[in-house]
C-alpha cells in the first residue's frame, strides 16, 4: 500500500509538472503571437489602414512618458479635439485615443493600455460615452475580457487577417489620433437645443461605476481628471447637461459643457458641422481645441510649453506638416461654403 501511494504521488507530480510546462509554453506562445499581431497591425497603420484596434498599436509607438494629456471618448471626442492644434497653440503634447462608439469599458481598457508606457498629467474625457448603455449586468464580464485582451493582444487582433484583406478604399492620415474632416453639412434646425430645462436624463449605473474606477486610477497615478461635452445638437440637451453637471460635482472633477459656450467658443453651425449637427468638422474642432487649451492650462498648472524642448523636435516637424495639410483643407472648406451659399 505504501509503495502504491508513493508511486501515485510521483505520478501526480509528473502530471502537475507537465501541466505547468504546457501552460508556460502556451503563455510564451501567446505573448510572442501577440507581439507579432501588434507588428502586423502597425504595418497596416503605417500604410493608412485604420481598424478599431489600431489605437492600441498607435499608443505603443509614442515615446515613453512623452504625453502630458490623454483624451478619451467616442467620435464626439475625435471630432472636437486636435492634439496638433493644442501643440501649435500651447506646446502641450497630447494624444487622442478615441474610437467610434467607444464604450466606457473600452475607455477603461485604452487607458490601462496607455498607462503601460505613459504618465500623463491630465486625462480629458468627452462625456458622450457615458450615454452609451451597456448590456445589463455585463460590465464586470466585459472589463475582464478587455483586461485579458490587453494582456494578450492576439485575442484582440485575431480577425486582423480578414480586416487586412477587406481594407476600406478611403485611407486617412491620423495626427496623434485626430483626423482632418473638411465636410460641411449644417443642421437643418437647432430646435430646442440647450433650451432651459430642469429635468435630468439618467446614466447607466454601470458607466458611472466605470468612471469612478477611472477616477481612482487617476488619483493613484497623480493625474488630473477633467470632463467635457463637445458641441453637438444631436447628442446633447439641458437634461443631459444637468445630469453630467451633478455627476461631476459628486466626483469633484471639473466639467466643461461646450454646448453652453458655443458663442464663446465661436461655433458657427452653418460652417462648423460635419454631418447635420452630430459631429464638428475641422473648422469646429480648431475652435473647441483652442477653448479646451485655455481650460487645461487653467485647471492643470503642471502643463507647460515644450515646443523649445529638443526632445520634442519631432512634434514640431509633424506640426509643420499638419499645418500645410490643414491650410489646404481649410481653403477647400471656404470654397465649399461659398458654393453652398453658407456664411464663411
Amino acid at each position: 500500500m505504501g509503495k502504491e501511494t508513493s508511486k501515485s504521488i510521483r505520478s501526480g507530480r509528473r502530471t502537475a509538472l507537465q501541466v505547468l510546462a504546457f501552460l508556460a509554453c502556451l503563455l510564451v506562445l501567446l505573448l510572442l503571437a501577440s507581439r507579432l499581431f501588434m507588428e502586423i497591425t502597425g504595418a497596416e497603420a503605417k500604410h493608412g489602414y485604420r481598424s478599431r484596434n489600431t489605437v492600441y498599436w498607435d499608443l505603443e509607438q509614442e515615446k515613453k512618458n512623452s504625453l502630458d494629456v490623454l483624451v478619451l471618448g467616442n467620435s464626439e471626442a475625435f471630432a472636437s479635439f486636435s492634439p496638433m492644434e493644442l501643440w501649435l497653440g500651447g506646446g502641450i503634447p497630447a494624444y487622442l485615443a478615441s474610437i467610434p462608439g467607444e464604450t466606457m469599458v473600452e475607455m477603461n481598457s485604452i487607458l490601462q493600455a496607455a498607462l503601460r508606457r505613459q504618465h500623463p498629467k491630465a486625462l480629458l474625457i468627452e462625456t458622450h460615452a457615458l450615454y452609451t448603455d451597456l448590456e445589463p449586468g455585463k460590465a464586470d464580464e466585459l472589463l475582464l475580457q478587455q483586461a485579458g485582451q490587453n494582456a494578450f493582444q492576439i485575442f484582440r487582433l485575431h480577425n486582423l487577417w480578414k480586416d487586412a484583406i477587406e481594407k476600406p478604399k478611403n485611407k486617412r492620415r491620423v495626427w496623434k489620433g485626430f483626423r482632418l474632416m473638411p465636410t460641411i453639412r449644417p443642421p437643418k434646425q437647432l430646435g430646442d437645443y440647450m433650451n432651459p430645462d430642469d429635468g435630468t436624463e439618467p446614466i447607466d449605473p454601470q458607466n458611472v461605476r466605470i468612471l469612478k474606477k477611472i477616477q481612482k486610477i487617476c488619483e493613484r497615478r497623480g493625474m488630473e481628471l477633467l470632463l467635457y461635452s463637445a458641441p453637438s445638437p444631436k447628442n446633447y440637451n439641458m437634461k443631459r447637461h444637468n445630469t453630467l453637471a451633478r455627476l461631476s460635482e459628486e466626483l469633484g472633477v471639473p466639467y466643461t459643457d461646450l454646448n453652453l459656450k458655443t458663442g464663446e467658443v465661436g461655433i458657427d453651425w452653418t460652417t462648423d458641422s460635419l454631418d447635420g449637427g452630430d459631429h464638428l468638422n475641422l473648422s469646429g474642432a480648431r475652435k473647441t481645441t483652442a477653448y479646451l487649451q485655455r481650460m487645461l492650462q487653467t485647471e492643470v498648472p503642471a502643463l507647460f510649453d515644450k515646443r523649445s524642448d529638443p526632445a520634442y523636435s519631432g512634434w514640431n516637424g509633424l506640426a509643420a506638416r499638419y499645418q500645410k495639410r490643414e491650410s489646404r483643407m481649410l481653403a477647400k472648406m471656404r470654397e465649399r461654403a461659398a458654393a453652398q451659399g453658407l456664411t464663411p
